[in-house]
């Protein structure tokens, strides 16, 4: 079960550190997907939900939707302190945190489907205990 994350990811102008705060979102991200797939499949598998397994995977979906907050609120903050650090434009390093910037744009994108995801497992959960 997903408990939290550490999402809080900086750096102090310095490529290797934006790249490495980049991959620690990516494999939260990673993570998130894991739980998600894990839900996914219970839900399918079980004709009948129980009150407390019921119970226990609501739990499980909001510890999933606030570790997606904190990881879509650091993609913006990262993303924000790499545009106001300031690069020399001829430098590889400004290069390197442009491409970076897309990849995490690349993380955004995915985490906002995973979000999408959750909220199709929380609506069947719903139907199913309805």
């Amino acid at each position: 079960m997903i408990t939290g994350f550490n999402t809080k990811q900086t750096f102090n102008g310095n490529v290797e550190e934006f790249t490495m705060a980049r991959l620690r979102v990516l494999h939260t991200i990673q993570k998130v997907e894991r739980e998600v797939k894990s839900l996914e499949f219970r839900l399918a598998e079980d004709q009948i939900v129980s009150p407390t397994r019921a119970h226990n995977m609501f739990k499980q979906i909001g510890a999933v939707e606030s570790v997606l907050l904190s990881t879509m609120t650091t993609i913006q903050q990262l993303d924000n302190e790499a545009v106001m650090t300031e690069w020399i434009d001829d430098t590889s390093d400004f290069s390197l945190v442009n491409q970076e910037r897309w990849n995490l744009n690349g993380d955004a994108v995915w985490l906002n489907q995973l979000q999408l995801d959750i909220q199709k497992v929380e609506g069947k959960l719903n139907r199913k205990i309805a």
